[in-house]
């Protein structure tokens, strides 16, 4: 799970109202992109997780985040593995302008410096937990398609790390339509790019494409199913696999 199943960036949450989104999901890749961006076989890689995704609405403005996320990993061999915190993040996003149908935002998420620190396994592993922060523009613009309802989101920004491990540049999409009153088909990109740091880190770039469905079971529950796929990149594993949400609003 590249990043926890979402609405409408840059929308915000009325004062007083919030949402929290409860996943899972399991990713695994057998194969990789080389630095020739060649899908090539490699030891593979398991990854599975458990995430939160919690908003809430303190004004009209200003919505609180919190994305707490806990996984096992393993590359190759059982002892090149790791199980705990995995970028979980902490921040908010802050209204810049908007409209009724769209609105620009500005949003900050911390990570702490939580999970592994083992070298051993950090660069396999995808780099140390050391802190590093997450700021991006996010434009929400609701829409129409031969009169569905639905929304176009997106997010430019940059994750700067710590750990002597290069900031990186990503550039997020997300796409939703409502063909029903309780059902919203989602398509999310994720893009990411970082420079090398040195022989062992190498630079990388990924692009991943996720589709999911959301139904509403009431107006507080909806259940989500869908599946992430690494479509091209460059020294990164091409990952595949399902995930589960259960959306509360309050």
């Amino acid at each position: 799970m590249s990043a926890p199943p979402a609405s409408a960036g840059g929308f915000l949450m009325p004062e007083g109202q919030g949402q929290i989104i409860a996943g899972g999901g399991y990713i695994e890749a057998s194969r990789s992109f080389n630095q020739f961006g060649k899908s090539v076989p490699t030891p593979t890689y398991r990854k599975a997780a458990i995430s939160g995704f919690a908003e809430y609405g303190l004004t009209p403005s200003l919505t609180i985040i919190a994305a707490p996320t806990a996984a096992r990993m393993q590359a190759g061999s059982s002892g090149n593995a790791y199980s705990g915190s995995d970028e979980s993040a902490f921040g908010a996003r802050l209204k810049l302008w908007g409209t009724a149908t769209r609105t620009l935002a500005f949003q900050a998420l911390v990570e702490p410096p939580l999970g592994r620190s083992n070298p051993a396994t950090e660069v396999s592993l995808g780099g140390p937990h050391a802190f590093a922060a997450d700021l991006r523009l996010q434009w929400g613009e609701s829409l129409s398609v031969f009169g569905t309802p639905g929304f176009l989101s997106l997010e430019p920004g940059a994750r700067l790390r710590g750990g002597g491990w290069p900031d990186e540049a990503r550039f997020d999409i997300g796409f939703g339509l409502r063909p029903t009153p309780r059902s919203l088909i989602l398509l999310q990109g994720f893009a990411s790019s970082a420079a090398s740091a040195g022989p062992l880190i190498p630079r990388t770039a990924y692009a991943k494409l996720q589709l999911s469905y959301v139904y509403d079971l009431s107006p507080k529950w909806s259940v989500q199913v869908g599946a992430l796929r690494t479509l091209a990149g460059t020294d990164a594993a091409r990952e595949t696999g399902p995930f589960v949400g259960l959306w509360y609003r309050f």
